[in-house]
């Protein structure tokens, strides 16, 4: 049936001439591929066809299926408004291989076949991953990726003479496509010699999107130094800046010193005020210390006088002791009878010899 309604729709189809309606779509989303019937329908079925192909996207008749698989799950209907004439489809999974593709709807009426819903696909990628880079030769090399399709470039660069900005003449730029998802890696370069700047521009011309980038000449590297009135510039900037911090280093180096020596001199001064010397000795402590020797002194005289003194008052308590015992001898022969007091008197004789 389905071959039998393609041939239909090929040899008596009413809009064959119809102008396609041009798509855009993304690569990795989605699109919408319209088509509305006029009302009152008499549907009976319809499919999409891949135009200059044998290739159905989708047949719908009680049910919807896809018989190429190419197109297998990647086509949705809205079944529940084909009563109000919309048999638009949305194609998913978009690819880089899909541009340019024409679609077109085939449907059958209960009088009739018809050809309808003409649409061409024109998909695209932005570019990303730009890089700028100046090698020794004096040229700048742009290169970016993941872009659909083929990029223009264009470049520019301030002259150092003149300081103006003027568009440059690239080498003619190389494509190099990604066999996975048919995505372009662009690459261009230019020459920047008497340049002190230089812009890359990319752009997708299917979707006007563009990323650019620019860079300063490497006088230390890759470029010449083609404006050395500028970089003279930046250098006495430098030794100013250089000479601004020296000084400013001797002046707080300065104000230390001055801070220190300040300092000093004001400890010493109340130092002074407080008995001490100016070498940093404390003179009231000098004094206290001159005065502490000679009671020092005094005292360790006055320990060698107590052995003498503790030895004559011995001597006297001795002699007292014997005069108290001469006075009881006398007491007692007073006392005694006349036998005892010769023999007394002998005693006390005994005791004065």
């Amino acid at each position: 049936m389905l071959t039998a309604g393609l041939v239909v729709g090929l040899l008596g189809a009413l809009i064959s001439g119809q102008r396609a309606e041009l798509l855009g779509a993304t690569v990795g989303g989605s699109v919408l591929v319209p088509c509305k019937l006029p009302a009152p329908l008499s549907l009976k079925w319809f499919y999409w066809q891949e135009d200059e192909t044998e290739n159905i996207l989708i047949h719908c008749d009680q049910t919807c299926d896809t018989t190429t698989e190419v197109y297998r799950n990647r086509v949705t209907v809205f079944a529940s408004e084909f009563g109000s004439g919309n048999i638009s489809i949305k194609l998913h999974s978009v690819t880089a291989a899909d541009d340019q593709k024409s679609f077109w709807v085939m449907a059958s009426f209960k009088d009739r076949c018809e050809r309808c819903c003409n649409s061409t696909l024109q998909v695209s990628a932005p570019y990303r991953g730009i890089n700028l880079t100046i090698d020794t030769a004096d040229t700048a090399t742009c290169t970016a990726r993941g872009g659909y399709p083929e990029s223009s470039v264009s470049w520019s660069g301030q002259n150092t003479t003149s300081g103006e900005y003027v568009d440059l003449h690239e080498y003619k730029p190389t494509h190099e496509r990604d066999a996975k998802d048919g995505t372009f890696t662009v690459r261009s370069s230019v020459s920047v010699k008497e340049l002190v700047s230089v812009t890359c521009r990319i752009t997708n011309p299917r979707s006007n999107q563009s990323i650019n980038s620019t860079t300063e000449m490497d006088r230390d590297g890759a470029g010449p130094d083609t404006n050395p009135g500028v970089h003279s510039s930046i250098s006495l900037v430098s030794v100013l800046i250089v000479l601004v911090l020296l000084v400013i280093a001797v002046i707080a180096v300065g104000k230390y010193i001055c801070y220190k020596k300040c300092c000093k001199s004001g400890d010493e001064s109340n130092g002074q005020l407080n008995g001490e010397q100016p070498g940093g000795e404390n003179h009231a402590d000098q004094q206290m210390e001159l005065q502490e020797e000679p009671q020092e002194a005094a005292n360790e005289g006055n320990r060698d006088h107590e052995a003498p003194q503790d030895e004559d008052e011995q001597g006297d308590a001795h002699r007292d002791n014997e005069d108290q015992n001469l006075l009881r001898g006398a007491e007692n022969q007073e006392h005694r009878p006349a036998g005892g007091a010769e023999k007394g008197g002998g005693s006390v004789q005994a005791n004065t010899g």
